[in-house]
């Protein structure tokens, strides 16, 4: 059963020598975090999607809702330098 998560969460940065905790980043380092990653939106004081696992303590309304990527994005791991992948997103009408 694949998760689309760290399988095991709390030890994460122990078993995967790259995994980067962005809680234990400084401040400062933040501004290079996507503007969508919500420890960004939280130190800039701006809200998360009613949606976000960090609002609603489970990942069950995202997914529910269609906002999870677990379905179609890949791992680093499996991603080639020698291939681009391009995603396409559909933009709603509002």
């Amino acid at each position: 059963d694949h998760h689309r998560s760290c399988e095991v969460y709390e030890e994460r940065v122990n078993l995967v020598e790259d995994c980067l905790n962005v809680r234990d980043l400084d401040p400062e380092y933040y501004r290079w975090l996507p503007e969508s990653c919500a420890y960004r939106r939280i130190h800039e004081q701006r809200p998360l999607p009613q949606w976000h696992p960090l609002r609603t303590g489970n990942r069950e309304v995202m997914e529910k809702g269609g906002y999870a990527v677990g379905d179609w994005a890949i791992s680093d791991r499996l991603a080639t330098p020698d291939v681009d992948f391009i995603v396409r997103i559909k933009a709603s009408d509002s």
